[in-house]
């Protein structure tokens, strides 16, 4: 495989990355409170088949997410820059992979609940055991995108204004991230899609140049 087709498949996977995130979170029903067992237990029962769809998109999301964090490190590092692009990579793909392995586990586990007819209430209650973990996992996901946020800045793949706005929307993406609802998720949507997206153009843009 030549230089140039192995960034336009890193390219392609930054660039698809949030697209797949986004739909799982469309797809995902409307929640107020995504804390709110009750309003959880009614969601699955109402729809398990959409309620698994949407779990399996968000973790292959996620999964792509830190694939194409990968993907942009090794731009990141042939631009100079390999000190946040470090801490970026391990702390997104810990916390990543925490919060995907959970989403999994939430959604095929409710959908399993749901059709065998069991208490879909009572198995997210005694999944509050498991917050701690998703806590964490988001707290170290966080972190990461604001290394990814110093990396870009530093690396200088990107113009002044579009750094800019890589910046200021990983800061809001953090933000979202611990609003646990709907609308919070449709935020992280569009953020991630505006950062990725730009990032994806720069990497596509490196074809010109590779042997």
């Amino acid at each position: 495989m030549s230089d140039a087709l192995k960034q336009q498949v890193r390219a392609g996977v930054i660039a698809l990355a949030p697209v797949v995130l986004a739909v799982g979170f469309l797809l995902h029903p409307y929640a107020d409170d995504f804390t709110d067992t009750a309003e959880t237990a009614a969601d699955v029962s109402s729809g398990p088949l959409r309620w698994a769809w949407a779990h399996i998109l968000i973790f292959l999301g996620v999964t792509l997410i830190i694939l194409a964090v990968f993907a942009i490190r090794l731009h990141l590092r042939n631009a100079g820059e390999d000190t946040w692009g470090f801490w970026a990579t391990g702390l997104i793909t810990i916390g990543g992979g925490t919060l995907a392995g959970l989403t999994g586990f939430e959604g095929l586990g409710g959908y399993a609940v749901a059709e065998a007819g069991g208490p879909v209430e009572a198995f997210y209650e005694a999944g509050e055991d498991w917050t701690w973990l998703f806590f964490v996992g988001m707290i170290l996901f966080s972190f990461g995108l604001l290394a990814l946020a110093a990396a870009v800045r530093s690396s200088g793949v990107l113009g002044p204004t579009s750094t800019q706005i890589v910046v200021a929307a990983l800061v809001i993406g953090v933000i979202a991230n611990f609003i646990p609802a709907s609308w919070a998720s449709y935020v992280i949507s569009v953020v991630a899609i505006v950062v990725f997206w730009l990032l994806a153009v720069s990497v596509w843009s490196d074809t010109q140049t590779a042997v």
